[in-house]
């Protein structure tokens, strides 16, 4: 019986796991009402979808602060040290590796999809401008 109850209180304390797992949770559901909002932009090309979601949004007001400073402190929370007495093979590194490798490659393929029209938004600008100038010296 003593054994038992000696092994029973030396158990690790669980509530950082369910800490983790509650702020990843939310981060997740965050994520995805953001994700959702987003979407209105393809939903409607005119944009007034999205511009109806985001003064809907706005309307919360000081509680919309509250949440913002609730998302910095969920991702300063998920951040906290926890000791793990786990080992960490030498694989770990490599699935590091793949991760910014595949970072890096999903970024450069969403730049080279959209370059286009990223390009043709600032060389309207620029167009604009340069027939302005030439307006001006005539």
């Amino acid at each position: 019986m003593r054994k038992e109850y000696a092994s029973l209180r030396r158990r690790p304390f669980l509530a950082p796991v369910w800490l983790a797992a509650l702020t990843g949770l939310l981060l997740v559901g965050f994520l995805v009402e953001h994700l959702a909002g987003n979407l209105k932009l393809l939903e409607d090309p005119s944009g007034e979808s999205f511009d109806a979601y985001v003064s809907y949004l706005r309307e919360f007001g000081p509680l919309l602060t509250l949440a913002e400073v609730a998302l910095a402190l969920l991702f300063l929370l998920l951040g906290l040290p926890a000791s793990a007495h786990a080992y960490v093979d030498p694989s770990a590194g490599s699935l590091l590796l793949q991760l910014i490798l595949g970072g890096l490659a999903g970024l450069m393929v969403a730049l080279r999809l959209s370059w286009k029209r990223l390009t043709g938004l600032f060389g309207r600008r620029r167009a604009r401008g340069a027939a302005e100038e030439r307006d001006r010296g005539r």
